[in-house]
């Protein structure tokens, strides 16, 4: 398994683990625990139509730029497709999209850990 399929599953997971599992057609904030002690927020939102049939929905992830880093989770919702979901457009996937700590980066040996 990949380290992006590895998080994308893990995000999906924790979200039903260690809360109450997020409506559909909202997009939520939630936080993962990681070994640090340091949680990683994201935005979690899943599509209108969840959870009704048997769909296997596709998941993106949304890693955003750099000048989302800083500030509240809110600030995530600036660009993308956190952005279509905050304007009230239904996305035909599962949305995870995590918050990068200011002090670091996607691309940096911490995060990919994580």
């Amino acid at each position: 398994m990949s380290k992006i399929n590895f998080l994308i599953a893990l995000l999906v997971s924790a979200a039903t683990a260690f809360a109450d599992e997020p409506a559909p057609g909202q997009q939520v904030e939630m936080s993962l625990p990681n070994p640090e002690g340091k949680p990683m927020p994201y935005l979690l939102s899943l599509p209108k139509d969840y959870g009704k049939g048997s769909t296997n929905w596709p998941v993106m992830l949304f890693l955003h730029g750099r000048g989302e880093s800083y500030g509240p989770l809110s600030i995530v919702k600036k660009w993308g497709p956190p952005r279509r979901i905050e304007l009230g457009e239904d996305l035909p996937y599962i949305l995870v999209s995590p918050q990068c700590p200011g002090e670091d980066s996607w691309a940096r040996p911490t995060q990919q850990a994580l």
